[in-house]
């Protein structure tokens, strides 16, 4: 209806500044020190005298006044660009000059200091009036100032100010379920969007038919939901009631009149819903099976019932890493989609959004166990990188196998993510299968699971590519977790791709990095890279002929051989410890000789050397990917 910016603190003026301005070359303006004509004449043109001129690289420079200018003309302009650069999914050429906006642009005022601005968008031009709440009156009504702005438009029931309209609209619809005796079912998303559709909420009560509470609640509270905009209330026992909240725009509405009509509304919506329920549950799960062979999940992967198949076998697969066994995947597998080809789910309608937990509902009205029941519903979650996780082994091995499939066959069929584009919201899924596997601390490596998949597709060279984009998102998830995004890489580093791993290292090492010794060995690590970048890895040279070097290698080996079994057993903390302790050996070996030595023998044995001491920490991560801060950069933040 309206869009409104209101700036306070803005200077009337832009600040004035001295500003440096090249002029001609030198020997045009000064011949032997003295001024040439050009020169009086370069002079006189800028109002500028000898002493006001620079002479350096071969030109004259001098200094001028600059800024100072009035704020309204540059602020006119700068508002005409910012209505310009506004991005909306859908817009309309609404007159001549082809001006794009999403709605028609009925009247614009604006003010600069109490002052009308003078600009027009297309053919309208600002004007001194607006108008207030349309349900309320069409009259024009004349603004003074900006802040006469705010008052007159609350006067004409319109509330400017989103928060305020969001406080006032949650006041009065939990006010309308106290007086109910019920507890609204608060929905921040819904709360937003209704804020955004009303100007002056005015707030009722509705009630349905109680013979639609025989259906699930959560489809009752999609229909109040999704068209019209209405919010669901409980009952102290936290079941649905039959009673709902809708807001109105209109404070001067005809009361029952706007009642009845929308408790017809929900009814009529209530009544499609019901008809779907009772007319999938006459069917059953072979009859939906049927269906999805039909279904086409993408054109170049296949039906739904072929994702069902591909989704089984890498659950099997995740199982088995898992150590488990299930005996019901073919059952599990189709009862997890079956729920796509059903009427209340399919062709966009407002339950859409209830796929899996419809699936749930239906599975159990039809007689299957909870736990496989529950898998329609679970295989699905987390839905993003936070919220609710499934429960049951076998819904996380199926939540696994969903996301993995769904990542791989956006990879082949041409729809990975680039840029702003995820037509396959692989984004979303990539971040909820870390989510998952890190919140259960699962030990389940991405490379391997990765790698199954693209082997049913056959297209197995599409792993590393694949790979490289989940350490992406790993290192975007983690560093929202406040973690440094070069610890994250430190830990990034490894063959396998176990993000509970990941995590724990992660967070071990940047504990670590107040750490004075860790502080020494990064730096003595990062003298080691720095050596090795030229250099090529060969067979060991154990023949060690100088004391410092034999220490270091003796030091590495018995590093080596503690973390063998510490790492299996992800004890990150005691490798680390014992990472810790070669580095009194290495800073003697920098101190005490010259690693690329004349000698092309000495220097190999050396190099050959810092790679197997390289190679024992990689084990753990890259410690060259650490950043340490300057003592000047840290003192500055404090």
């Amino acid at each position: 209806r309206r869009l409104s910016v209101f700036l306070k603190g803005i200077k009337l003026e832009s600040e004035i500044y001295d500003e440096e301005v090249k002029g001609p070359a030198e020997n045009i303006i000064f011949t032997k020190n003295k001024l040439t004509k050009a020169g009086e004449g370069f002079l006189k043109s800028k109002n500028i005298s000898e002493n006001n001129i620079v002479r350096k690289d071969g030109f004259v420079f001098y200094s001028k006044k600059s800024g100072g200018e009035e704020v309204e003309r540059t602020f006119q302009e700068l508002f005409i660009k910012c209505i310009n650069s506004i991005s909306f999914d859908k817009t309309m050429k609404w007159e001549k000059s082809g001006f794009l906006f999403p709605r028609p642009i009925r009247w614009i005022i604006g003010f600069v200091n109490n002052n009308p601005m003078n600009f027009s968008l297309g053919p309208v031009k600002n004007d001194t009036f607006t108008f207030g709440n349309r349900n309320v009156s069409n009259s024009k009504i004349p603004i003074f100032n900006g802040y006469d702005y705010f008052e007159k438009m609350n006067e004409n029931y319109v509330e400017i100010d989103f928060e305020k309209r969001k406080a006032m609209m949650l006041s009065e619809i939990k006010k309308a379920a106290e007086n109910l005796s019920l507890t609204l079912i608060e929905d921040e998303d819904l709360l937003n969007e209704v804020t955004d559709l009303v100007e002056y909420p005015v707030i009722f009560y509705g009630n349905f038919d109680k013979r639609f509470l025989n259906l699930p609640k959560e489809i009752i509270i999609a229909a109040l939901k999704q068209h019209q905009k209405y919010f669901s209330l409980k009952k102290e026992d936290g079941s649905l009631s039959s009673y709902f909240v809708f807001v109105s725009n209109a404070p001067y509405a005809d009361t029952e009149d706007i009642i009845n009509n929308n408790q017809r509304i929900i009814e009529s919506r209530l009544e499609d819903a019901e008809f779907y329920y009772k007319n999938d549950l006459s069917h059953n799960i072979k009859y939906y099976e049927n269906i999805l062979k039909k279904t086409v999940f993408h054109d170049k992967l296949g039906s739904f019932y072929e994702k069902t198949q591909r989704n089984k076998k890498l659950a099997s697969f995740v199982l088995k890493q898992l150590d488990m066994e299930e005996d019901n995947l073919d059952l599990i597998s189709m009862i997890s989609k079956f729920d796509i080809a059903t009427e209340m789910i399919k062709d966009g309608k407002e339950f859409t959004k209830l796929q899996g937990v419809i699936g749930t509902h239906y599975a159990k009205a039809m007689g299957y166990k909870d736990e496989i029941a529950n898998i329609s519903r679970e295989h699905y979650l987390p839905l993003t990188n936070e919220g609710e996780l499934p429960e049951s082994r076998v819904g996380i091995a199926f939540s696994i196998a969903d996301k993995t499939d769904n990542i791989c066959g956006a990879y082949l069929s041409g729809n990975k993510p680039t840029g702003n584009k995820d037509a396959m919201s692989v984004r979303r899924d990539s971040l909820s299968l870390i989510y998952l596997l890190t919140q259960k601390k699962l030990k389940i490596n991405i490379n391997e699971i990765l790698e199954e998949s693209l082997k049913e597709y056959g297209r197995i060279e599409l792993k590393q590519e694949i790979s490289d984009y989940m350490k992406k998102r790993i290192e975007v998830l983690f560093t929202s977790y406040k973690i440094p995004y070069d610890v994250v890489r430190c830990a990034l580093y490894s063959e396998k791709l176990i993000p509970i791993d990941i995590l724990k290292k992660s967070i071990l090492v940047k504990e670590m990095k107040t750490n004075e010794d860790f502080r020494d060995i990064v730096g003595g690590l990062k003298r080691v890279t720095n050596i090795l970048k030229n250099e090529k890895e060969s067979e060991n040279k154990r023949h060690f002929e100088n004391k410092f070097e034999f220490r270091l290698y003796e030091s590495g080996m018995n590093a080596d051989r503690m973390n063998e079994t510490l790492l299996k057993n992800s004890d990150y903390e005691a490798v680390l410890i014992n990472l810790l302790s070669i580095r009194k050996p290495i800073d003697e070996l920098f101190d005490n000789v010259m690693v690329l030595d004349d000698d092309i023998e000495v220097k190999e044995r050396r190099v050959q050397l810092l790679f197997f001491i390289r190679n024992i920490f990689l084990k753990f991560g890259d410690f060259s990917q650490i950043v340490f801060e300057s003592p000047i950069n840290a003192e500055e933040k404090k």
